[in-house]
């Protein structure tokens, strides 16, 4: 029998090693204890963390203690080279003052070029408004700040936060035309996430501003430290002031929304607001916007507009359309040619509209409070998708008259004792906010408005409001089978003029967009019925299926008509 191999405890003091099936990665070693038959040995680990393991005399014999070999090692002339290109991509900016243009898949226009390279980029602490007109690409400008600043490593850990409509998108174009990967924060990965606070953890972060504002998420948000705070349609971050008689001075309104961004900015060194509305014609509201940026610097409401009506002003850029040129000193923005297609509602369809909107009227009633936002919601979301098309008001009341039975059927499974208690809490409203309004509502929270929200206090009134519904229901598929459709006989007269010619034999394309995604379905079933090779794209398809249906679409030599949902 082979006598056991002791460890060798001097020649592994102070050692890094690996210990297989014990640490995953390299440890080293503090001290070590002889125990006949085992051995405790105590490591720091790479992060600094101390720690200790039990090894047999079997284990050390097999050779789970595998030592590092820490002799200075000559780097390859691959590896040089590696870390040389590195070093001289780190430093490139100092010699490019364009770098992020450089790297990025977009062609920078001059006025984007302008506010970051000229207005933003220079400012230590920057502090501003971004208010170009819609189509100006603020998202781009945003985007070459953020590499930019990144590149020069000054603001590795950005947080955007815009309407949660508008987070996909933004993840979207970050990828695609600046290579950079943000991830989008919501209420799964914030609030059911172990080991440790997710805002701290993500680096580059997107959040819907209305989820970030709320009161068991704003905490968690506010332990993290960003470098570079941006809001998108930052507008919608409002206050207003009043004068409080009993105490004699002006105070301030602040919404949950405008509370959140003036926490993150007195947070952050940098924040950047951006808005094609800044001023919504109230100047105390303009004003108290400004203070997100410096409250005191902004205290005074003339000097306040003196500051931004500068040209080369720190604070504030607003540019509009007409005044934008490319390269050339061209318009870049050429005028559009708008040409409005009329139509006149059916019988049968202006009977559907009258009955509808007689139906809001009684079934979905005035209500105050957060009761009263959410039903104001389901009044707008209803009234949109009647004035949309048949398709999307017929699949809208056949929802919501199922919803409601469903309903029915929970309450009259209970005893009667027990009824009144189901029906209020079927009454409460969760999950709508007062400060939003429907560009703001996502596509799942206008569906829960629309066929979850209701206004009846009892079984009766739910009973009558269902068989309503449903006649409604009728009354909309007759319509539909009809074949009458004004706005589908109007488009389909649209296609069938000469100017779209290139439509119909293949040689063209055309994009056409819908409030709802119901009238999308409803639309690109007919198109299809033309004859029209159609794609689709809405808020429900993944990102790499819409890229891959945009390019089938740029791509194909087959005349397509591409309906896409309206974000």
């Amino acid at each position: 029998m082979v006598p056991a191999v002791p460890l060798d405890i001097d020649g592994v003091l102070g050692r890094r090693v690996r210990i297989a099936g014990h640490f995953a990665g390299v440890v080293r070693i503090e001290a070590v204890d002889d125990l006949d038959g085992a051995y405790e040995i105590r490591v720091r680990t790479e992060d600094g963390l101390l720690d200790e393991t039990f090894l047999e005399v079997s284990e050390v014999e097999s050779g789970a203690i595998q030592p590092i070999d820490e002799r200075t090692q000559l780097a390859s002339g691959d590896d040089l080279f590696d870390l040389v290109e590195a070093r001289r991509i780190e430093l490139a900016f100092t010699h490019d003052p364009n770098f992020a243009v450089s790297l990025s898949g977009i062609r920078g226009l001059p006025h984007q070029i302008t506010a970051v390279y000229r207005h933003m980029l220079p400012q230590a602490r920057l502090r501003f408004v971004l208010a170009d007109d819609p189509g100006a690409g603020k998202t781009i400008m945003a985007g070459l700040l953020m590499k930019e600043l990144h590149l020069r490593g000054v603001a590795d850990r950005v947080l955007i936060l815009c309407p949660a409509p508008l987070t996909v998108q933004w993840q979207d174009e970050l990828l695609d035309k600046f290579d950079e990967h943000y991830e989008v924060l919501d209420s799964h990965k914030v609030r059911w996430q172990l080991g440790g606070n997710a805002w701290q953890q993500t680096d580059r972060a997107i959040a819907s501003l209305d989820f970030a504002k709320r009161d068991e998420i704003l905490p968690d948000l506010l332990l993290a430290d960003w470098d570079l705070v941006v809001i998108d349609e930052a507008h919608k971050c409002a206050a207003a002031s009043y004068f409080d008689a009993e105490e004699q001075r002006d105070k301030m309104d602040r919404t949950k929304r405008y509370a959140l961004a003036e926490e993150l900015s007195r947070r952050s060194e940098r924040l950047l607001l951006m808005t094609a509305t800044p001023h919504s014609g109230d100047k105390e509201r303009f004003q108290n916007f400004l203070k997100l940026l410096d409250p005191d610097q902004f205290a005074d409401g003339d000097l306040a507009v003196e500051q931004i009506g500068r040209a080369d002003s720190p604070y504030f850029l607003r540019r509009q359309k007409e005044d934008l040129r490319d390269e050339e000193g061209a318009k870049l923005f050429v005028e559009r040619s708008v040409h409005v297609q009329p139509f006149t509602l059916s019988r049968l369809e202006l009977r559907l509209y009258e009955d509808v909107s007689q139906y809001i009227q009684e079934f979905l009633g005035q209500a105050s409070g957060r009761r009263g936002n959410a039903v104001a919601l389901a009044r707008t979301v209803m009234q949109r998708r009647l004035a949309s098309s048949l398709g999307a008001i017929h699949s809208s009341l056949r929802k919501r008259a199922e919803r409601i039975e469903v309903k029915i059927r929970e309450v009259e499974a209970l005893p009667p004792s027990e009824r009144a208690a189901k029906l209020a809490e079927l009454r409460l409203i969760d999950g709508f906010d007062s400060e939003q309004d429907l560009d703001d509502a996502d596509d799942e929270q206008e569906t829960g408005a629309l066929e979850g929200v209701v206004v009846a206090e009892t079984l009766d009134q739910l009973r009558v409001e269902v068989a309503r519904l449903k006649e409604l229901v009728v009354q909309a598929q007759q319509a539909i089978d009809a074949g009458e459709e004004a706005k589908l006989t109007a488009l389909r007269d649209c296609l069938q003029r000469s100017e779209l010619a290139e439509i119909q034999d293949g040689r063209g394309k055309l994009l056409i967009f819908t409030e709802h995604r119901d009238t999308l379905a409803y639309l690109e079933d007919h198109l299809k019925l033309w004859g029209y090779s159609t794609c689709s794209i809405h808020g429900g398809v993944p990102p790499m299926e819409r890229k891959a249906i945009q390019q089938d679409f740029h791509q194909s030599k087959i005349g397509r008509a591409s309906c896409r949902e309206r974000v």
